[in-house]
């Protein structure tokens, strides 16, 4: 499997858009937004192996909106490659820190926020639902304090 070679931030939205909390239409509305980025990670056949969606304002809280990698890519660098560029750029842009959410049944997720620097702040109990299988999940809530 390819692994990622480079990360662009843009607000241009890639041909295919997979991501499931955000449809295509709300991710152009964002990025029409001030403040608003979106991180692309491209494999060596320069494919689109996942994204990010960042909100970063200037002396801020920095939140990373959705982060999305493609099945065929995961496991391979991609999501840690953008998580390090979302820290970088708010980073860049002068935010306090930065937040995410992620279900507490995303191990996967959960060990690269930690590998990356973040702590657990906080639970949002059964803030997930399954439309599916109707059931619900909390959310745990992850920061980094750049002070």
């Amino acid at each position: 499997m390819p692994k990622p070679i480079s990360i662009s931030v843009t607000t241009s939205l890639p041909e295919v858009w997979d991501d499931p909390i955000f449809t295509l239409t709300q991710a152009a509305a964002l990025l029409a937004q001030p403040h608003h980025h979106l991180l692309l990670a491209e494999d060596e056949h320069q494919q689109v192996s996942g994204h990010l969606l960042l909100q970063a304002v200037p002396t801020m809280q920095a939140d990373i909106l959705t982060l999305y990698v493609s099945p065929a890519h995961r496991r391979h660098g991609s999501a840690r490659a953008l998580v390090q560029q979302a820290l970088a750029l708010a980073k860049a842009q002068k935010c306090q820190g930065l937040t995410l959410e992620v279900a507490a049944t995303n191990t996967a997720a959960i060990t690269l926020y930690q590998a990356c620097g973040l702590q657990h702040i906080g639970t949002r109990p059964s803030y997930y639902r399954n439309p599916v299988s109707d059931t619900k999940a909390d959310a745990l809530v992850w920061a980094v304090s750049f002070a």
